[in-house]
């Protein structure tokens, strides 16, 4: 028997109690053990609370679309249905259905004679615009899955991804890929060849009427490795088409919706911006790229577009927050790609949605509305439809609400793996041993997240984040999500700089009339003084990569 002693302005009831049960099934495990277990594989979850968090949190099941249901065929489809309306406008040129249709069965038809078989990889190095969803769509008309690449992307890197992805065949611009290729592994196919005599402008532009699997490659989208080379993940069609069927029954997108498409072709949010709403029909309206960075003349042609439906990288977003009336027009403002730490407000309030997903789950794993108002920094939602989202202790096991562990995701979103390396994908791509389900796949994220009473999931950091200054452990998400709650502090990051005893944390803020002193006392207040970063810079701005994510490496 015993008592808990508790600060109830810290602490509710519910809470003590379920940490009290826990802590009386733990002992009680070991004192019932025969001897020689380990402590970690000791339940501590009632059988109650693990239905709660593995089950109960996680019926996201929905109907399925059609197994030919890809991308590539409801795109087909509208062509037939409404050949005469407008599927990309990039502000130079507009596309609609059957013009799209046609130009990309004629630039698949060039890419089969070029050797292209289903299941290749086809590089893709063309700038924002419509040719750029010729390119893709055409890619995916012959079976094959297009290697993203943006076209700002230095030559020597993007030419190490094409071929770490095993690509035959390369589209490039001229102008977008800075000079001329030497001898390399693949054929290039140019895109201004469409109007040259001999040029696949001149190939048959009716459906080629290759059959393409759910369990085909649909592309592969690159993201940094810890090597300091790129990895590319391999995304099934299965995986993209419960993407487009969530985002329709999620949004409600039909044919006259238009969505803006803001993000780098390298971010795997472009996709995203692009054929949710193709296959439903809207129009997809490509920023120029001195819109892109700049919130007042993003706002502006937005209103001008008519755009409905508008993806934010996250500190787009914040930025975007402070002048939220000039965004009145727009139906739903979708944001992710970082941790949000501010909300919205005035006009829209109710009409933002924060989203959550690496790459290797297909863009969007959980994803919930932001609520104007609210005590902590906005969590990450729900898992999507047909996505299972897991937290995790060290030991792989279910950790109740309030406990921090590793987020792994289930479920139709779990790409294939790393193209080419098997190690990597073994390493991340794990069996699921929650589910129960055989022959499934976790991905874990190396994310930290808690579930929330409301069963709503609370970004916390990153294992690679969890730092350890002077026996202390830090949580350097922790300490950023204090700092940007501080008035007038409009974004906020924290580093760790120096090596050994003279590591030390450092804080970096963006906003108005602020001084580091101040700041400094005021997170005191907040946080014991080891959390506390020894220095703070105030900056204009913080450093962003050309995905819209926070260039860690860059606020040295």
């Amino acid at each position: 028997s015993g008592w808990i002693e508790y600060n109830p302005d810290l602490f509710d009831r519910t809470t003590i109690v379920r940490l009290g049960e826990q802590w009386r099934r733990l002992v009680g495990g070991l004192a019932a053990g025969a001897g020689g277990e380990r402590v970690s594989a000791v339940a501590v979850l009632s059988a109650g609370e693990r239905q709660q968090v593995v089950v109960e949190w996680n019926a996201t099941a929905a109907a399925a679309p059609d197994a030919a249901a890809t991308v590539v065929a409801a795109i087909e489809a509208q062509a037939r249905a409404r050949p005469e309306a407008v599927a990309v406008s990039d502000g130079g040129a507009q596309v609609t259905y059957g013009a799209l249709n046609a130009r990309a069965n004629r630039l698949a038809r060039r890419l089969v004679r070029a050797g292209v078989r289903p299941e290749d990889r086809v590089g893709v190095v063309v700038e924002r615009g419509v040719g750029l969803v010729v390119a893709w769509l055409a890619v995916g008309k012959a079976g094959a899955a297009y290697v993203a690449v943006g076209a700002e992307t230095p030559r020597a890197r993007w030419a190490r991804m094409v071929a770490a992805a095993g690509a035959r065949v390369v589209i490039r611009q001229g102008g977008a890929a800075g000079g001329a290729a030497p001898s390399e592994p693949w054929r290039e196919v140019w895109i201004e060849e469409e109007h040259e005599p001999g040029g696949w402008g001149e190939e048959d532009g009716a459906d080629l009427g290759i059959g393409v699997a759910p369990e085909q490659l649909a592309y592969v989208m690159f993201t940094s490795g810890s090597t300091g080379e790129p990895k590319g993940v391999g995304v099934e069609h299965r995986g993209l088409r419960n993407l487009v069927g969530w985002h329709h029954a999620a949004y409600g997108i039909g044919p006259g919706d238009r969505a803006s498409q803001v993000a780098s072709a390298g971010f795997d949010a472009a996709g995203w911006e692009i054929w949710p709403y193709l296959a439903a029909g809207a129009r997809v309206v490509v920023a120029a790229e001195e819109v892109r960075g700049d919130p007042a003349a993003l706002a502006a042609w937005v209103a001008r577009e008519g755009v409905t439906h508008c993806f934010l990288p996250t500190p787009v977003a914040e930025a975007v927050f402070e002048e939220p009336e000039r965004w009145a027009g727009v139906r739903a403002v979708l944001t992710g790609g970082d941790r949000l730490r501010t909300r919205p407000r005035g006009a829209l309030a109710d009409r933002v949605w924060n989203h959550y997903g690496p790459t290797e789950a297909t863009v969007v794993g959980t994803w919930g509305r932001v609520a104007a108002a609210g005590a902590e920094t906005p969590d990450i939602g729900r898992p999507i439809a047909n996505v299972q989202a897991y937290v995790l202790d060290a030991a792989g096991m279910p950790v109740g609400v309030g406990v921090v562990g590793e987020l792994y995701l289930g479920g139709a979103g779990v790409a294939r793996g790393y193209v080419g390396q098997a190690a990597e994908t073994a390493a991340r791509f794990v069996p699921d041993e929650v589910s129960g389900a055989s022959g499934q796949r976790l991905y874990r994220t190396g994310d930290l997240v808690r579930w929330g009473r409301d069963g709503r999931l609370r970004y916390v950091g990153r294992t690679d984040q969890q730092v350890q200054l002077r026996g202390y452990r830090i949580e350097v998400g922790e300490v950023e999500a204090q700092l940007a709650a501080l008035p007038g502090v409009r974004a906020a990051a924290v580093g760790v700089r120096g090596a050994g005893a003279t590591q030390r944390l450092t804080g970096y803020v963006t906003g108005v009339g602020l001084a580091a002193a101040t700041v400094r006392a005021q997170l005191r207040e907040r946080l014991p003084e080891y959390m506390v970063p020894a220095t703070l810079h105030v900056l204009d701005a913080l450093p962003l990569t050309p995905h819209g994510k926070l260039d860690r490496e860059a606020l040295a």
